[in-house]
C-alpha cells in the first residue's frame, strides 16, 4: 500500500546505485544534528548544515515553482511532503528501502501513502541521476492534484520528461535527452504504439515489453511536448481530453488523424533524427519564504517514522512511533504511526488500539479513517449473500460514515469510494450526505463503476428500483471500469434486484390490465444478453404465459360487468385450446366451477 518497488525504467520509484556512489560520502562519529526547514511546499528534516539544507531546498523549490506553472494546480491538493537529509550514506543506510530479498541499495527513495509523502537521501547525493529520480516522482507525487486521470503511458512519461529539470543560467530547463532511454530504443526497437498505449500497468511492469515501456511512454511524450517546434503540443491536450469521454480508437483518431502505425513510425523517424528541444522557463528564488530552525526529537522521531514506514523498515518505525507517543502524548502522530507499521506487519492486536486512539485524538489522516471503516466492512461481512445482505444495517452506516471522513480528508480516495459504495448497498437509507459525496465522486471519476453502484443503492431506497438496475447494468459495462472481484457478484445483485421488482411490478400491471405494458417489460428484459440462468427462465415463463393471463383477465372482467355467458366461453375457450399452459387452464376450470350457476360465486 505504501510503496513502489521498481527501478527508474520500470516505474522510476528507486535509483539503484554501485557501492562506491552509495558510501562515498565521509560520516562523522558525532551525534548528527537535525534542522527543519519549511518551505512554501514541503518540509525538509536535515541533517546537513543550515548552508547545504537551504541549498537543496531552494532547488528543489524552484523545481516545484516550475510544476506550478505548468500544472496551474493548487498547492491544497497536494499530499505533505517531507525531505529527509541525511548527512551521510552510512546515516541513511538503516533506512534503506527493504524488500522480501533484504534492503536494497539505493541511494534516495520516494513513499506516497496518498494522504503524505516522504523522500529520504543523503544530501550528498546530488548527482545527475539521484536527481532525476527524486524529480521522476515528485511530478507523480504533483499530478495527484489533478481530478483527470491520467493514462499509465502519459503518467510515465510525462514524470520521465520533467525528471531531467536543471538550473542553467539562473533558468529551469526541461526536456533534455534521456541518452539512456534513447541508446536503448535504438538497440531494442519500438512496440506498436497501440500495444504502448492500452497497456495495462501489470502489462508495463511484468509483460514481455516490460524494458521497453518507460522509455518509449517518455519519448512519445517528449515528441509531442517538443517535436516539431512544440506544435504537436496541442494534439496531445485534444488526446487526453477526447480520453475523458471516448474509447482509445477514437481518441486516437480524432486526435491525431492516424493510424496506430502511422503513430509508430513517426516515433521511429523522431528518434532516428536524434534532434530533442527543450524548454526554459523563469524561476523564483523563494529562499526568503524559509524557515530553518533546530529540529525537535519530536519532529526527528516523526519524519523518521514515516520514512522507515515507507521503507519496511518496520521495527524502526516502531521504535520511531514510541518516541512520538512519549513526547507528544496528546498527537495522534504517534498513533498513526503506529497503526502504518502494524497493518504493514498484519499485527492486528497492535492495529486496533492504534487506530481507535488516532481517531480520538482527531486524526486528520485519510487512511486511519478508511482502514477502520475496511475492518468494519470486511471484518463483519456474513459468509455468502448478495452484496446488499452481507452486514447490519448499523454496520454499514459506521463504515459509511467513517469513509467520508476518509473522504472528507482526502477527496481523491477512490479506496475509499470503493468502500463507501459497498456499505450503501446494507444501509437502511442512503442519506442526502452520501448523495452528494457520490455525486462529487462521479466528477472526479467518471468512468468508476462501483460508484454507479453507490448511487443505484440510493435510488433503490428511494424506490426507484428501474433507475437502480439500470445503474447496475451499466456499471459493469464500458466504459465503466469495474474490479474483477466485484463484477460478478454485481451482476447477480442486478438480477435479483430484476426478480424483485420485476414480479411485483408484473403483479400490478396484469391486475390493472396493462398488458401492452406487460410484454413490452418482459420483452426490454429479455434483451438484455447479460440476464442468464434462472431469471432469464423465470422471464421466458412469464412471457408464455401472459397471452393466458391477458384471457382470464377478460374473463374476470366480463363476469364483473354482468357478462357471464361471455366469461364463460372465454374460460371454456381456454379449457379446450391445447396451447394453454397447465397453470392457466386449471385456474379457467376453477373459475367456471364457481360461475354463477354452477353452485358457486360469480368469477
Amino acid at each position: 500500500m505504501f510503496r513502489r518497488l521498481a527501478s527508474r525504467h520500470l516505474g522510476a520509484t528507486l535509483l539503484f546505485v554501485s557501492l562506491v556512489l552509495a558510501f562515498a560520502a565521509p560520516s562523522s562519529a558525532a551525534e548528527p544534528k537535525w534542522l527543519k526547514l519549511q518551505s512554501p511546499s514541503f518540509g525538509v528534516v536535515s541533517q546537513l548544515d543550515e548552508k547545504e539544507t537551504l541549498a537543496w531546498a531552494v532547488e528543489f523549490e524552484q523545481f516545484i515553482g516550475a510544476l506550478h506553472g505548468l500544472y496551474g494546480a493548487k498547492q491544497v491538493a497536494l499530499p505533505p511532503l517531507t525531505i529527509v537529509l541525511f548527512r551521510s550514506s552510512r546515516d541513511f543506510a538503516p533506512y534503506r528501502l527493504r524488500t522480501e530479498s533484504g534492503q536494497a541499495r539505493v541511494a534516495a527513495f520516494f513513499g506516497n501513502t496518498g494522504d503524505w509523502s516522504v523522500i529520504g537521501m543523503p544530501g550528498s547525493g546530488r548527482d545527475a541521476e539521484t536527481r532525476q529520480t527524486i524529480y521522476h516522482e515528485a511530478v507523480h507525487w504533483f499530478t495527484t492534484a489533478s481530478d483527470t486521470q491520467q493514462p499509465l503511458w502519459f503518467a510515465e512519461g510525462l514524470a520521465e520528461v520533467l525528471s531531467t529539470f536543471q538550473v542553467v543560467d539562473g533558468k529551469g530547463r526541461w526536456g533534455e535527452a534521456i541518452d539512456d532511454n534513447v541508446a536503448y530504443l535504438a538497440y531494442a526497437g519500438l512496440v506498436p504504439m497501440e500495444d504502448l498505449l492500452r497497456a495495462s500497468q501489470d502489462e508495463a511492469l511484468h509483460g514481455g515489453d516490460r524494458d521497453k515501456y518507460y522509455p518509449q511512454a517518455w519519448a512519445f511524450v517528449h515528441s509531442l511536448m517538443f517535436g516539431n517546434g512544440g506544435a504537436d503540443a496541442d494534439k496531445l491536450a485534444a488526446f487526453l481530453r477526447e480520453l475523458q469521454t471516448s474509447d482509445l480508437d477514437t481518441a486516437t483518431t480524432n486526435a491525431f488523424g492516424k493510424s496506430y502505425d502511422e503513430l509508430t513510425s513517426d516515433l521511429r523517424r523522431y528518434l532516428d533524427r536524434g534532434r530533442y528541444g527543450y524548454a526554459e522557463v523563469e524561476l523564483l528564488d523563494r529562499s526568503s519564504e524559509m524557515t530553518v530552525a533546530p529540529a525537535s526529537d519530536a519532529n526527528v522521531a516523526f519524519a523518521l517514522g514515516r520514512l522507515a514506514t515507507v521503507g519496511g523498515n518496520l521495527e524502526l518505525a516502531r521504535m520511531h512511533a514510541d518516541q512520538v507517543i512519549a513526547l507528544a502524548p496528546r498527537s495522534p502522530a504517534g498513533y498513526e504511526l503506529e497503526a502504518y507499521a502494524a497493518h504493514e506487519a498484519g499485527d492486528d492486536a497492535t492495529l486496533v488500539p492504534a487506530l481507535e486512539r488516532a481517531i480520538e485524538l482527531g486524526s486528520s489522516e485519510s487512511w486511519i479513517y478508511m482502514t477502520q471503516a475496511d475492518r468494519l466492512l470486511y471484518g463483519s461481512q456474513r459468509d455468502s449473500g448478495r452484496l446488499d445482505e452481507l452486514l447490519t444495517a448499523e454496520t454499514a452506516r459506521a463504515a459509511a460514515d467513517l469513509y467520508e471522513r476518509a473522504l472528507g480528508l482526502r477527496p481523491r480516495n477512490d479506496e475509499a469510494f470503493a468502500g463507501l459504495a459497498m456499505a450503501l448497498l446494507n444501509v437502511d437509507s442512503p442519506t442526502d450526505s452520501d448523495n452528494i459525496v457520490l455525486s462529487a465522486a462521479r466528477v472526479m471519476f467518471p468512468t468508476d463503476g462501483l460508484l454507479l453502484v453507490g448511487q443505484a443503492a440510493a435510488a433503490k431506497s428511494r424506490g426507484d428500483a428501474p433507475a437502480a438496475v439500470k445503474l447496475l447494468g451499466q456499471a459493469t459495462k464500458e466504459p465503466y471500469t469495474m474490479p474483477r472481484r466485484y463484477r460478478n457478484s454485481v451482476v447477480a445483485l442486478r438480477n435479483g434486484w430484476i426478480g424483485e421488482w420485476f414480479l411485483a411490478e408484473l403483479a400490478k400491471l396484469t391486475q390493472d390490465g396493462k398488458f401492452a405494458e406487460s410484454r413490452a417489460l418482459v420483452t426490454e428484459y429479455l434483451a438484455d444478453d447479460t440476464i442468464k440462468g434462472p431469471l432469464r427462465t423465470l422471464l421466458e415463463s412469464v412471457q408464455e404465459d401472459l397471452p393466458d393471463l391477458e384471457r382470464l383477465h377478460a374473463a374476470t372482467e366480463a363476469g364483473r360487468a354482468g357478462k357471464q355467458d361471455e366469461a364463460a366461453a372465454i374460460l371454456t375457450a381456454l379449457v379446450n385450446d391445447p396451447s394453454t399452459g397447465e397453470r392457466a387452464r386449471r385456474e379457467a376450470e376453477r373459475m367456471l366451477r364457481l360461475r354463477p350457476g354452477a353452485g358457486g360465486d360469480s368469477p
